[in-house]
């Protein structure tokens, strides 16, 4: 019987825990072999110089300085990084040198089978149907390696080689020397390396690891009689050949047997806690640029158009919008400003659906700017009087009063231009909290603010609770670092700020994508609050089970008289 996703998924994170379980026991334990660490560093080092024969650029490597050691290795093992253990493939610029009807065979990460950590399928291409990363040369027993999301263990090793079989750039590849493939894999599918990895990770949409940091990954060399040991190991387990188990000491083999057997550990083990809650906040961004690019509300945009109702569309509310403004200035309520630029074909960023436009964001505001901080230091600040916001009281979710501080309502007359009224949308502009945005409740009374925030006030009000989803999104807030000025580029300038572009639906959809976004975030946050409550209870079943898997028999026997220290892996 063919194992199931699910089977092949759990199989492979605990072969990378089993490995960490070998490391950890053989490094309390005699050595497998003989073989000293040094006579392994030579050995390394001879494999090594013949591989890169001839090389000009071949540098001397050494051993991980102490303060860089994650945890204790057997005594013969040498703790190296992984550029140190492996030749990086050739990289063949297919545009160039190819025809561009020329066909290639293209493996990219939709490609490889992370449950069996194959390859399952190779794509017959033509070079001009690919794109310029399509580039990594490919060759029988090559590793390749998901630099895009590794906590999806996208890994495979070329098991069969095809004429111009080329990987792309989102791959690490690469031959691995003195290493078994199989002990790689096995350290590349451990906690320490999910871990490892899921601190350094960057990006929204393709969330990575660079290049360099894979390199630079530190990893646990063992002599190559010791490797193949272990590797033989994970081949008698995949293959349930009980003969070969006796490749391992029968102590650490009956450790493996009893970790298998504790089923509150695997459940621990394999609900990756601490992956799930570093996806909430991205599922809220996914969320906030699905919206405002129409995704979440296609079905409503549907509905709609079958029954027909009467839609004012975007254009003409954006129409009615300019007349209000204009009518505005002409009652002298606002000041007239500049005509905002139409907007070129080159700065749209993305498609719309139809009905939508594009705008600008001043388009869409009776005001925006910033306020500015009373002199007089502390004295500017009376124990109580009108409230007056800084950047540290302007949060996402909401205004947050810890810290408030107040001005005088002779002050607050003097600074009436930035008075703050019930439902203005209330944004960061500066400093490490640029980019947070709330809007103010609809029971307000009034409040001002300083420079490093800025009021956003729309012509239609009930505009201003789309635009607040906007500014959350990854896209309003990639804008805001593209357009950021001053010599740290830490600040939003008014009239930066003014010409970002806004995805304009109708009224009425936006308030149906404000209403979805709001329901989709709720369900996030109920998420986020299960997996709290659950991550306490299962670090307390952790330590009990580390306590019984990790630690030495006499130590184990000690528990129950003391505080025993339980040893971190």
């Amino acid at each position: 019987m063919r194992a199931s996703k699910k089977q092949n998924t759990e199989a492979n994170l605990k072969k990378g825990q089993y490995f960490q379980f070998i490391v950890s026991k053989l490094s309390k334990n005699k050595p497998l072999s003989d073989e000293s660490a040094q006579i392994n560093f030579d050995n390394l080092n001879n494999v090594r110089s013949e591989k890169y024969k001839g090389s000009k650029k071949l540098k001397p490597i050494t051993t991980l300085p102490k303060n860089q050691i994650p945890f204790d290795i057997p005594k013969n093992w040498i703790w190296l990084t992984i550029k140190d253990v492996t030749k990086l493939t050739d990289n063949l610029n297919i545009q160039k040198e190819l025809r561009p009807n020329d066909l290639v065979n293209y493996v990219d990460i939709s490609c490889i089978d992370n449950n069996n950590l194959k390859i399952k399928e190779v794509k017959t291409s033509q070079v001009d149907e690919l794109s310029s990363r399509a580039r990594r040369i490919l060759k029988k027993d090559f590793f390749l390696y998901s630099l895009v999301r590794p906590y999806l263990n996208n890994m495979a090793i070329v098991e069969k080689e095809k004429e111009l079989m080329i990987g792309s750039t989102g791959f690490a590849v690469f031959e691995s020397f003195y290493l078994q493939n199989e002990f790689l894999k096995s350290w590349l599918l451990s906690p320490f390396i999910k871990d490892y990895f899921l601190e350094m990770i960057s990006g929204f949409n393709s969330p990575s690891i660079s290049m360099n940091q894979f390199l630079d990954t530190p990893i646990p060399v063992a002599p190559i009689e010791e490797q193949k040991a272990i590797v033989s190991f994970f081949n008698s387990l995949e293959s349930n050949n009980n003969e070969e188990f006796n490749t391992l000491p029968n102590d650490l083999i009956d450790g493996i047997v009893k970790l298998d057997k504790l089923e509150e550990f695997s459940s621990v083990l394999f609900e990756n806690i601490e992956n799930r809650k570093l996806l909430i906040p991205q599922l809220k961004q996914s969320i906030l640029q699905e919206a405002i690019q129409g995704r979440l509300t296609a079905d409503w945009r549907a509905s709609r158009k079958l029954s027909g109702p009467d839609t004012e569309a975007a254009i003409e509310l954006l129409k009615r919008i300019k007349a209000e403004k204009e009518q505005l200035v002409k009652d002298k309520k606002i000041k007239k400003e500049k005509t905002l630029p139409p907007i070129g074909e080159e700065e749209i960023p993305f498609e719309l659906p139809d009905g939508w436009v594009w705008c600008r964001l001043g388009d869409l505001c009776s005001k925006t700017g910033a306020g500015s901080t009373p002199k007089g230091g502390r004295a500017a600040y009376p124990n109580y009087g009108i409230k007056f916001l800084r950047s540290q009281n302007i949060y996402d979710e909401g205004i947050r009063y810890d810290g408030i501080v107040f001005i005088s309502k002779t002050t607050h007359e003097k600074m009436k231009g930035t008075k703050v009224q019930a439902e203005d949308l209330l944004l960061n502009i500066t400093g490490g909290s640029i980019g947070r945005c709330c809007i103010v409740p609809k029971d307000f009374d009034t409040a001002n603010i300083n420079q490093h925030v800025t009021i956003i006030r729309s012509v239609i009000l009930e505009t201003g609770y789309y635009l607040h989803k906007i500014i959350g999104s990854p896209y309003f807030q990639n804008m805001i670092l593209e357009v950021q000025t001053g010599a740290g580029r830490e600040g939003l300038a008014k009239n930066k700020m003014d010409n970002i572009l806004i995805a304009f639906p109708p009224l009425e959809e936006q308030k149906a994508i404000v209403e979805k976004v709001e329901s989709l975030i709720q369900k996030c946050q109920v998420l986020g609050q299960e997996i709290e409550r659950s991550e306490a209870n299962a670090q307390m079943l952790m330590q009990a089970v580390l306590k019984e898997a990790f630690l030495p028999a006499e130590a184990s026997a000690q528990a129950g008289e003391g505080e025993v220290e339980v040893v971190e892996v």
